[in-house]
């Protein structure tokens, strides 16, 4: 009979022991990353450590982009690790474990009604970094404050893409200038 107790127990403790270690490993590395927007020639702060991407994605910066005189459109760079979400924080559980499938741009200048340039949505690169161009009218708005929001689709079905009314899974902003190279 006491053998079959003292291997209940030692059976119980192996297994949360276990149950521990894997908490833990959990712990340390769950976290999310939501996309950002990255400027040309950044590469340093963005591509070479993933928790300086974390931290510079926090930072509310402009981005500037140099166009030229006749440009008829613009890029926009998005990454995969932007922000840091660890587990004890609210957006961590609302995309816990669903990849993120699309990305749209919508550039917006004060005083207009609608978006200048809306890319529609565009799978990501296999890469970190994702191209999205962005054709409007660049000389127009050169010299002002641009908006650039960045929304994005997570769903584990690739082949389902947002209706007209769904809402985005996330939206990331940025304030951008275009200058022009004279």
């Amino acid at each position: 009979m006491q053998n079959c107790s003292s291997s209940s127990r030692k059976t119980v403790w192996s297994l949360l022991r276990c149950m521990f270690l894997g908490l833990l490993v959990v712990i340390m590395s769950a976290c999310i990353r939501i996309p950002n927007q990255v400027p040309d020639g950044y590469g340093e702060i963005f591509d070479k450590s993933p928790a300086r991407a974390s931290t510079a994605a926090r930072v509310d910066y402009p981005i500037v982009q140099i166009v030229g005189k006749d440009d008829p459109s613009i890029n926009f760079r998005v990454t995969k690790t932007g922000e840091r979400f660890w587990f004890w924080e609210d957006p961590f559980w609302d995309q816990f474990m669903k990849p993120i499938t699309l990305y749209r741009i919508s550039l917006i200048a004060r005083g207009v009604p609608d978006a200048i340039c809306d890319t529609g949505w565009i799978e990501p690169d296999p890469g970190d970094v994702t191209r999205i161009p962005c054709e409007f009218h660049v000389q127009g708005y050169t010299g002002i404050p641009l908006i650039a929001m960045l929304d994005y689709w997570q769903d584990f079905n690739k082949k389902n893409p947002p209706g007209e009314k769904d809402t985005p899974s996330g939206q990331v902003d940025r304030l951008y200038y275009l200058i022009q190279n004279y």
